[in-house]
This record gives structure tokens, sequence and C-alpha cells, in this order.
């Protein structure tokens, strides 16, 4: 019951754990984010999951889909924004690897994903990808 709990334990590490992207976002947050939480930073969350049954009802992974994203104030979606999500997307794009109670069997960008946000009077705009994480 614990493999979303693995693929954020994933993620987190993947992304926090890379200097380059740390230089861009220095926060790392599964969202939502505390309140009050400087930008920029890089966020995440599971849009769906889906258990893969074999036979039996044995459980084999669960199919997982998160949305990844570097989340600026930004006017355009050039500059250091652009340049976190292609860091992004460089880490786990045909990625996979182990987590504390689990293991990530593969992440690959499903499609990119992006949004603006106005609501709090300035331009909040996040830039990255839908993932598929398949993960036990």
């Amino acid at each position: 019951m614990s493999e979303l709990v693995t693929a954020d334990k994933w993620l987190y590490s993947v992304l926090n754990g890379d200097a380059a992207l740390k230089a861009l976002t220095p926060k790392v947050y599964a969202l939502p984010a505390p309140q009050g939480a400087v930008l920029p930073y890089t966020a995440y969350n599971v849009l769906s999951a889906l258990d893969l049954q074999g036979m039996g009802a044995r459980r084999v992974w669960v199919n997982a889909l998160y949305v990844v994203r570097a989340i600026f104030e930004s006017a355009s979606w050039g500059g250091d924004l652009e340049v976190a999500a292609d860091r992004i997307d460089t880490l786990l794009h045909a990625a996979s690897g182990s987590a504390s109670g689990g293991m990530v069997w593969s992440c690959a960008r499903q499609e990119p994903f992006y949004m603006v946000d106005n609501s709090s009077g300035q331009q909040i705009r996040m830039l990255g990808g839908i993932y598929r994480i398949h993960v036990t």
C-alpha cells in the first residue's frame, strides 16, 4: 500500500539531490507547498494511480502519473524557468532507482506540462512534465 510513498521519496531524492536543479530552484516540495513558500521551487504531485494485477489478483506494480514542474514568478517561459524544466526532464526521463520501502522500475515523460496562475496578482509560471512511474 505504500507504493506512492516510495514514488514520492524517490522523486524527492532525485530532484533534491541534484546540484544543478537546486541552484535554480533551491527547494523541492510534494504539493501542497508550505504556506509562504518562496519562489522559485520544484513541485510534484500524483495525478492518478492504478494497480497492475497479475494472475490470481497478484499486484505486480502501481502505474502512477505524476506532474513535476518548476514554479517561478516570471513574465516569460524562457530563462531559468526553461532551464529548470529541462533539468527536471534530464533527471527523470528514462530513470529508475530504489527508495526506502520499494523500487521505481521506470519513469518516463508522458506529456509536457505548463500553466500560468495570475490569481495572486503576479504571474506564476509552471513548466515541466507529466511522468509515468512504475513502482513496487
